[in-house]
């Protein structure tokens, strides 16, 4: 059995080597993001990773090569904080401005893709299930109160389908890319 690390890795993996989502658009004009914390709004909290932690983001742009450098500046540009930066710096020091039990709340995305002004909340599973769709909509509605600025696409990653749920996934628009044997299914 893989573990659920494994298969977000692998997942995530797959998601960039097949252009995913919308393989009409260059690789080059994607920025995609593992485990994004959301719900600051909704809990009432701020947090700027450049402000606030900017000794952090310059020894971080120091030590990273360029490719790595590039993607972590957007982060910061787009105040985006990972799990990793949450779990070792910013837990830390936000510690003493807000409840730990606050902080505890917060949701992480498995994956976003930025492309453009439009922002894709997307799930990664095993099999395509009633959790992913939930996790998906509710982590689009914290993003959209976190990153206003962005336009929401919803979409879940996966090894095995369900037809009855895909059915569903096409109805709300959610895009479904299922991975077998390195090709993808879309569900339109």
């Amino acid at each position: 059995m893989i573990e659920k690390k494994d298969l977000h890795d692998e997942l995530f993996i797959w998601l960039k080597e097949n252009n995913l989502p919308q393989p009409e658009v260059p690789e080059e004009n994607k920025y995609y993001f593992r485990e994004i914390a959301v719900g600051w709004k909704a809990l009432s909290m701020e947090f700027n990773l450049k402000e606030e932690l900017s000794d952090f983001v310059e020894r971080a742009l120091k030590r990273l090569n360029s490719k790595a450098s590039d993607l972590f500046r957007k982060q910061v540009e787009l105040n985006f904080i990972d799990r990793i930066t949450f779990d070792k710096i910013i837990k830390k020091e936000l510690v003493y401005k807000y409840p730990p039990i606050k902080l505890n709340l917060l949701k992480f995305i498995d994956y976003v893709c930025v492309i453009g002004n439009t922002a894709w909340i997307i799930e990664g599973k095993r099999v395509l299930n009633y959790e992913a769709v939930g996790q998906v909509n509710v982590y689009s509605y914290l993003f959209s109160k976190d990153y206003p600025q962005f336009s929401i696409r919803k979409a879940i990653v996966c090894k095995e389908s369900d037809p009855l749920i895909e059915q569903y996934c096409r109805e709300f628009d959610i895009k479904v890319f299922v991975k077998k044997y390195n090709k993808h299914i879309i569900c339109l």
